[in-house]
């Protein structure tokens, strides 16, 4: 047998793992034959350092800064202080009947029209009617045209104004008289209506401080009713009467009544 072969096959290898405080440490023993023994090779057992894992550090977000948000700063909305009610003694019923033919005949004439005839005989007599109505419809505190079953046309004729007041329609065959106009028939073919206030605010802040401005109320009103508009401005009218009634909560009733006599 080969003495080589005999070493190795008699020849033990131990391999012993010492722990040595919570270390570990490999310890080589070589082993041959009874009577031989391997010297052991010291391993170093310092305990390796032990590197933490690093831990990632969560990244701050930025968070926006709130922008105010400008507060929005009121602005005073000015106020019309209220006006100071006007005495109804310093209205004349009179003086706005004259003004109110005054700023009938304005319009008039801006068209292109005579303007009418307010004084005189006719005149007067047309007064004296739309008066009465305008009295009734103050006494009634409604403007209409039939009170008590009364229109316009009974009212000419009640006057002798009926027949008196009728003429030719300008251009046309057509005839015009208290019960007919040329825009078609009505028992107030020559009449108009109103109702304002005097002395006292009315309405969205409007203020009447004079017969002046109640004329022109009146009248403004008339332009802005088309049949109104049409009948004051028949082209051959020629004379109005206005009558005028102030109550005395301020309400002003105002009637107008045309005509072209014969």
């Amino acid at each position: 047998m080969n003495r080589a072969a005999v070493i190795l096959l008699g020849g033990v290898v131990l391999v012993g793992v010492l722990v040595i405080g919570g270390g570990a440490a490999l310890v080589l023993g070589g082993g041959g034959d009874a009577g031989s023994g391997g010297t052991p090779t010291a391993v170093d057992s310092t305990p390796l350092p032990v590197t933490p894992t690093p831990t990632a550090t969560p990244t701050a977000t930025a968070t926006g800064t709130a922008t105010a948000t400008p507060t929005a700063t009121a602005t005073a909305v000015p106020t019309t202080p209220p006006r100071t009610p006007v005495p109804l003694a310093e209205f004349s019923e009179r003086r706005i009947e004259v003004l109110v033919v005054e700023a009938l005949n304005d319009r008039r004439t801006a068209n292109g029209l005579e303007p009418f005839v307010g004084n005189g005989t006719t005149a007067s007599r047309l007064r004296e009617m739309a008066r009465e109505h305008s009295v009734a419809m103050a006494n009634e505190g409604e403007v209409t045209h039939v009170i008590d079953g009364t229109a316009s046309l009974d009212r000419y004729r009640k006057h002798d104004l009926d027949r008196l007041c009728s003429w030719k329609a300008a251009g046309r065959q057509a005839f015009v008289d208290p019960g007919q106009n040329p825009y078609g028939e009505t028992d107030n073919a020559l009449e108009a209506i109103g109702r304002t206030y005097a002395g006292r605010e009315y309405g969205d802040g409007q203020f009447n401080a004079d017969e002046r401005a109640v004329a022109r109320a009146i009248v403004d009103d008339w332009w802005s009713d088309v049949y109104f508009e049409r009948r004051l401005s028949l082209p051959n009218a020629t004379h109005v009467g206005v009558g005028a009634e102030l109550t005395q909560s301020g309400e002003v009733y105002v009637t107008a009544d045309i005509c072209r006599p014969r």
